[in-house]
């Protein structure tokens, strides 16, 4: 008896510790009627759709973007196919504009790459280890231009394919 209810302790420790990260990690929510200047240390955090519809986050210093110290009006240029859904100073929320594909796969390095955008302008998210010079001429072809997907759970159905 003692054993259970140390499990459902540490389970609901766990539980709230997790969502005190995530509470810590989401930028507070703030009128996007001015502009918010982005520092180095700036996260910038992309909501993704994954598996089972649930929504991932991928974050990423505005430093390494290549946007440290200009106006968070320049991540939406760097990234036409997110809106920012918040921004302060501390961190920027991006989410998918309706209508687009937030996701693309393409070829980074001589591999089939998972993108938050557009291979060429967007972030990558992962390089697979499925290499370019094993797919078929029309994939690869299809790959070079880059292809859309609405979530992380279609990118890796249509993954399996290609390796498949």
């Amino acid at each position: 008896m003692l054993s259970a209810v140390a499990i459902v302790a540490v389970a609901s420790a766990v539980g709230f510790a997790g969502y005190r990260y995530l509470k810590q990690a989401m930028p507070a929510r703030s009128t996007l009627t001015q502009p918010v200047r982005l520092l180095g240390s700036t996260e910038v955090y992309f909501r993704v759709p994954g598996p089972s519809g649930r929504m991932d986050m991928v974050g990423v210093s505005a430093r390494s973007l290549g946007l440290a110290g200009k106006s968070s009006s320049a991540i939406g240029r760097a990234f036409p196919d997110w809106a920012i859904d918040t921004a302060t100073p501390g961190g920027v929320m991006m989410v998918p504009r309706k209508g687009h594909d937030p996701i693309y796969l393409g070829l980074e390095s001589g591999y089939v790459t998972i993108f938050l955008g557009r291979p060429g302008r967007g972030l990558v998210d992962e390089i697979t280890g499925i290499p370019a010079a094993s797919l078929m001429a029309q994939d690869r072809q299809r790959l070079s231009q880059g292809v859309g997907v609405k979530s992380l759970t279609d990118a890796w159905t249509l993954l399996e394919g290609l390796s498949g």
